[in-house]
């Protein structure tokens, strides 16, 4: 019964590495798999 969350914590655990999220950024080997997509009245108003 604990094998769903262990493995959903190890999955998340993995995402929030630095070197995997490195991994999304522009020129890298992930970099295509990230979806920009503008929202009108909202785009550049969050700030991060």
């Amino acid at each position: 019964a604990w094998s769903p969350f262990l493995i959903l914590t190890f999955f998340v655990t993995i995402w929030s590495l630095s070197p995997f999220k490195a991994l999304f950024n522009k020129g890298q080997s992930l970099a295509w798999t990230v979806i920009n997509s503008p929202v009108p009245m909202l785009d550049k108003l969050v700030i991060k």
